[in-house]
């Protein structure tokens, strides 16, 4: 293999494994943050609940839209993340646009690596069904916690409108 194509190679590696860090540092920050809310709520609850002037459903009610919103942009940015790793990938594999604009029927590997003796730049082998279910967790996690501060956050507000 000629020195141009490893570095190519590690280009198109590195903005995978780079993306795959910010998965892994958003689903931390996410599982962190919800392990604080859950905590605070827990801890907090029984002492506040006898000295509060307004009914203790506006602190789950506070608590369920931070749960939610860190959800929701928890989600979106490892789809974000794992979108540009899809763009990677396509660009490695399928063809691409040379000097002239033409598309050769040769993908970047298949200039760079005609012999096919470098890995592939994803995990399991570039393998889709490998790659989705790798991501679930970042996503099926928050999604569900998500869903959880949701039930709250109605059973609060249904309890608030039949009190009034």
């Amino acid at each position: 293999l000629e020195p141009e194509s490893i570095q190519i190679y590690q280009l198109y590696r590195e903005k995978v494994v780079h993306e795959d860090t910010l998965i892994n540092f958003r689903t931390s920050w996410f599982v962190t943050l919800q392990a604080f809310l859950f905590t605070s709520l827990a801890l907090t609850l029984p002492k506040m609940s006898s000295d509060l002037d307004f009914p203790i459903e506006y602190i789950f009610i506070l608590f369920s839209l931070i749960g939610i919103a860190a959800s929701i942009t928890t989600i979106v940015s490892v789809e974000a993340a794992d979108a540009a790793i899809n763009k990677a990938a396509a660009k490695w594999s399928k063809p691409y646009y040379d000097d002239e604009g033409r598309v050769p029927e040769l993908g970047v590997r298949d200039v760079v690596d005609p012999a096919g003796l470098l890995p592939a730049i994803k995990g399991g082998g570039s393998n889709e069904g490998i790659g989705v279910r790798g991501k679930s967790s970042s996503v099926v996690l928050p999604g569900a916690i998500g869903m959880l501060w949701l039930i709250m956050f109605c059973y609060s507000a249904i309890k608030l409108v039949h009190s009034a």
